[in-house]
């Protein structure tokens, strides 16, 4: 178990790196193909940070997401 946290939070720490330098709009973009992700826990706490996002284009996507 504790393995498994501690590669999330590897993967996590990775992936603010990487992003770091997103402009927010490429940030929405890339969220938004995430909401079709076969997992149900990725598909939640994507909608989740597009909806702290808020941006109309995030808030459409959650919208439209959520009519599934």
């Amino acid at each position: 178990m504790m393995k498994s946290i501690n590669w999330i939070l590897l993967v996590c720490l990775l992936g603010l790196v990487a992003y770091a330098d997103e402009t927010q709009e490429q940030q929405v973009e890339r969220l938004i193909k995430q909401l079709r992700d076969q997992d149900s826990n990725v598909r939640a706490n994507t909608a989740e940070a597009l909806g702290n996002i808020g941006t109309p284009e995030a808030l459409k996507a959650i919208k439209k997401y959520q009519s599934r």
